[in-house]
């Protein structure tokens, strides 16, 4: 079987789910680290944890759920294994998977989707639990692994048969680890089968007591309460066809007067045809629906002018996100400088000749404001008191110089 992409780092539980067959935690937080552990109840008499279902060994588990209401629109189960030694990397490569109308070791039971060849595995992780002896919690050997298998398939109301297989890159199993709840030794119906005997009741070691195997089904309920949906309308609700003939139709959203957020709803199909769709086998088939509203970006004007002239400012307007900032460029005229910079946006910095304005909350204008460059200030020099004729001469002499103050003091 082909392998699969980088695995996730971790695994969550899902936060709402159509199925799930039995809890793998015996004690929360009791594992290694902090993690959780699932023991095998030895003071129970116990003595196995876990069974095989290699792919490498023929090797397959099957366990049993059953679809209610109107259907479901399966589109992910998520299975549990480990392979001893491994570390929290998950090690597994490929599972395959079916699903039978009935028990498979009977006769009359059919393969209603799936195979034993292609391989479903879209991705794997740890899971945050080790499976321990309840003798040797904080031990771990066997950190078990999500393993999540891609389905997308619809099934009608009624009593459903998995049966799959996993492979790893490592010569442990792989092994599934039973459903595991404190006190009880019984805890399912799940079958195990091998080349050599067939299809067996999968029984603990120790007890010889029925077990069940945990697993998680997700994806989309039945349809069996229609309502309509105020955010959602399609162009033509009934309708007919010929043979060999289809029309599209098309579906609109409006999110007027909607917070932000997801909204999720199911379009439901249902049709006379005898042939309704590749892998339903039903007259409903189920469309899934999404919209995802989210908030309008505020965005506001920051114009600029010139207040005392002379120079420029650019450019002359932006738009900014609220929030943001906004920067200009300065360019006083020739024999100016900049004075100040005002207007009515929050005040902000000047750095040479560029202005960041503070967080801008509306529209707002900044205003560049500039002033003659100063020249040199006036010099003094204070001589002694000379004759008159010294002082013409040396009067003519300042002037010349460009010394604009003359202060006397006596000698």
């Amino acid at each position: 079987m082909p392998g699969v992409g980088a695995p996730p780092s971790a695994w969550r539980h899902p936060d709402a789910v159509l199925f799930d067959n039995g809890p793998l935690v015996t004690h929360p937080g009791g594992g290694a680290g902090g993690a959780d552990a699932s023991a095998l109840q030895t003071a129970l008499g116990m003595d196995s944890y876990g069974f095989s279902n290699s792919a490498g060994g023929s090797i397959r588990v099957a366990d049993d759920f059953t679809v209610t209401g109107g259907g479901w629109l399966i589109s992910t189960i998520t299975f549990f294994g480990y392979q001893t030694g491994s570390s929290t990397t998950s090690t597994f490569t490929a599972l395959n998977l079916r699903i039978w109308d009935g028990r498979p070791d009977l006769a009359t039971s059919s393969v209603v989707w799936g195979d034993t060849t292609t391989n479903r595995l879209a991705g794997s992780a740890w899971s945050n639990i080790y499976r321990v002896l309840d003798t040797a919690m904080t031990n771990t050997d066997r950190p078990l692994m999500a393993l999540e298998a891609t389905v997308n398939t619809f099934l009608p109301a009624g009593t459903y048969w998995l049966d799959w297989q996993a492979a790893g890159t490592l010569a442990s199993g792989p092994w599934v680890a039973p459903v595991s709840i404190v006190g009880q030794t019984t805890t399912g119906n799940a079958w195990q089968y091998t080349t050599a005997d067939g299809w067996l009741a999968l029984e603990d070691g120790g007890t010889a007591t029925p077990q069940g195997l945990p697993f998680i089904i997700e994806g989309l309920a039945d349809c069996s309460n229609p309502a309509d949906v105020p955010w959602l309308a399609v162009s033509q609700t009934t309708g007919s066809n010929g043979a060999g003939t289809n029309t599209p139709l098309a579906v609109s959203f409006d999110s007027t007067g909607l917070a932000a957020g997801t909204y999720n709803a199911r379009l439901c199909v249902m049709s006379n045809d005898p042939d309704p769709g590749p892998g339903n086998g039903t007259s409903l088939v189920i469309v899934p629906v999404e919209m995802i509203v989210v908030e309008d970006e505020i965005i506001h004007t920051v114009t600029a002018s010139v207040g005392t002239p002379s120079g420029t400012i650019a450019p002359p307007s932006q738009t900014v996100a609220d929030g943001a900032t906004a920067t200009f460029t300065l360019t006083p005229d020739s024999g100016f400088e900049i004075d100040f910079v005002g207007g009515t946006c929050p005040a902000g910095t000047l750095a040479g000749n560029l202005y960041t304005t503070g967080p801008i909350t509306a529209d707002c204008e900044v205003v560049a404001n500039f002033r003659p460059e100063a020249g040199p200030g006036p010099s003094v020099l204070e001589i002694p008191t000379l004759g008159p004729a010294g002082g013409a001469l040396l009067g003519l002499l300042l002037a010349g110089l460009g010394l604009g103050t003359l202060r006397r003091r006596r000698a």
